[in-house]
C-alpha cells in the first residue's frame, strides 16, 4: 500500500510549477513551486528593439518562441530603399523560432532585391548560425 501523502494515481487539479518526476505511477515533486508572490516575467519584455538612425535594427535580450513573432511584425515592415542591418551582439540566446524570423527576413528583403547584413552576433548567435550553415547564407558583418 503507497504511503498516504503521496497518491498510487496522481491527479493535478491545479496549475503545477516545477520539475516532477513519476516513479511506479506516483507522482513525486522535485522542487518546490514558484511562491505566490514571485514575479513572473513577462515574455514581450524579454527582447528589445532599438531602430537606430542609420537604419540598423539593435536587438537586446532573448530570441524564441515567444519574442520571434513580434521581431517578425517589426521586420516584415522593412526598408523600402537599402538593405536592413541587424545588430544581434546583444542577443543572449536564439533558438529555432529565431532562426525563421532572421530567414523570414531575408526571404523577404531578397525579393525586394534588398540583403539583411546580421552585424556582430554574439558568440552564441554566431555559434548558431555556423551549426546550421546559414553563416554560408547571410551576409554576416563584424562591428557596426
Amino acid at each position: 500500500m503507497p504511503p498516504e501523502d503521496i497518491p498510487a494515481r496522481p491527479v493535478l487539479d491545479r496549475p503545477h510549477r516545477g520539475k516532477i518526476r513519476v516513479t511506479g505511477g506516483r507522482l513525486r515533486e522535485r522542487r518546490a513551486a514558484p511562491e505566490q508572490n514571485e514575479e513572473l516575467v513577462d515574455p514581450t519584455e524579454r527582447l528589445t528593439i532599438i531602430h537606430g538612425s542609420d537604419g540598423t535594427v539593435f536587438l537586446e535580450g532573448e530570441l524564441d518562441a515567444y519574442t520571434a513573432p513580434t521581431l517578425e511584425s517589426e521586420l516584415s515592415d522593412g526598408p523600402t530603399e537599402g538593405d536592413l542591418r541587424l545588430d544581434l551582439s546583444q542577443v543572449s540566446f536564439m533558438d529555432s523560432t529565431g532562426i525563421r524570423a532572421v530567414i523570414k527576413a531575408d526571404n523577404e528583403l531578397r525579393a525586394r532585391d534588398h540583403a539583411l547584413v546580421i552585424v556582430s552576433p554574439s558568440p552564441a548567435v554566431l555559434r548558431l548560425l555556423q551549426l546550421t550553415s546559414l553563416d554560408e547564407h547571410l551576409r554576416i558583418e563584424d562591428g557596426a
